[in-house]
């Protein structure tokens, strides 16, 4: 054509080829889609014979061949061109390989992954979390929740965001190659699925591979010694016992706030039924080692027996208890 006789182009592409079945095999058969021309638009290139052709709303990390068609004034149009293919950006950097579970507490715990690279033009401004429950049986329900990306070393969250509060947080290490997340507010003793997403101005990427983590107990069991009487009076008893099995690591200061007691008087002269259950939720200690505490009963009566059950307490609540001690007695007046 000379350049005064065209009209314009057509446009069609292909995502993914169909398969079709022949005398010979299976072969992929293209599904071709012409583009409406709001679609597309095509100017003169800077090189003469040249046309710029722009496509848009294409889909995102996606695969595509396209093929143009000169349209002429009047009748009659060419053929269609060879086949050019795109490959169109994620609207996201995805996260790869699994998360890396770096602790886990009662309540919280920290992950950390590869940072993606970022796409040109559109950085990570944030992350989809994707939290639920891991079940023997069945699906837990999802919990969704997008937390912003902090600076670089910086681990709180930004001020102002309520939901980075609850949550948790995400920031770059110190080494930029690492991002790492800390998730707050989880339940004691359960285990937990996550995934995350990239998110950036253009839209969310790919989920990473899940990982999987199991939150500490509420509060460390005691130890196998029981409570006996280091003291006994007529009004109160002191007593010692095992402390705490440690449940935290060799770097992790111990996160035991307190300890409850409970305890029942025992029935007299061995029949009739105990007395009910006392708890008393924060003992006053004597003392207190990583090995034995030693802490003291009071408003007790004189010339009875008693049974003695111990617990930790932790931000999280109160541990199992002990077992029960033999019938520790006090003194008359």
């Amino acid at each position: 054509f000379e350049e005064c006789q065209l009209k314009g182009f057509r446009i069609r592409i292909c995502y993914e080829p169909e398969l079709e079945t022949t005398g010979s095999g299976i072969r992929a058969q293209p599904q071709w889609t012409e583009i409406l021309g709001v679609r597309a638009s095509a100017t003169a290139s800077d090189k003469p014979g040249f046309y710029t052709l722009k496509v848009r709303e294409l889909r995102h990390s996606s695969v595509c061949l396209v093929q143009v068609a000169a349209v002429a004034v009047g009748p009659g149009e060419g053929d269609w061109s060879d086949s050019a293919q795109i490959c169109t950006e994620a609207l996201a950097p995805e996260v790869r390989g699994q998360l890396d579970i770096e602790m886990s507490f009662r309540q919280s715990a920290k992950l950390k992954w590869v940072t993606p690279k970022d796409i040109s033009g559109a950085p990570v401004q944030a992350y989809r979390v994707y939290l639920g429950r891991a079940r023997d049986r069945g699906r837990s329900p999802v919990r969704e929740f997008e937390l912003p990306l902090q600076a670089q070393g910086c681990s709180s969250p930004a001020r102002g965001s309520a939901e980075a509060d609850e949550h948790g947080s995400i920031w770059i290490s110190q080494d930029p190659l690492i991002t790492s997340m800390e998730l707050r507010c989880l339940d004691p003793d359960t285990s937990y699925t996550v995934q995350v997403a990239a998110l950036t101005s253009r839209g969310l990427g790919e989920r990473s591979d899940p990982g999987s983590f199991t939150t500490r107990s509420v509060a460390p069991s005691m130890g196998v010694i029981l409570p006996r009487v280091v003291n006994s009076y007529h009004d109160h008893l002191v007593l010692e016992c095992s402390g705490p099995v440690p449940d935290w690591s060799r770097t992790e200061s111990s996160d035991v706030l307190g300890f409850s007691a409970r305890y029942f008087e025992c029935s007299r002269y061995g029949y009739g039924t105990n007395g009910a259950w006392i708890t008393v939720e924060n003992v006053e200690l004597e003392e207190t080692d990583s090995d034995v505490i030693r802490f003291t009963l009071k408003a007790l009566h004189p010339e009875r027996q008693y049974v003695v059950q111990v617990a930790a307490v932790t931000a999280a609540g109160r541990g199992p208890w002990s077992e029960q001690s033999a019938r520790l007695s006090t003194w008359c007046v």
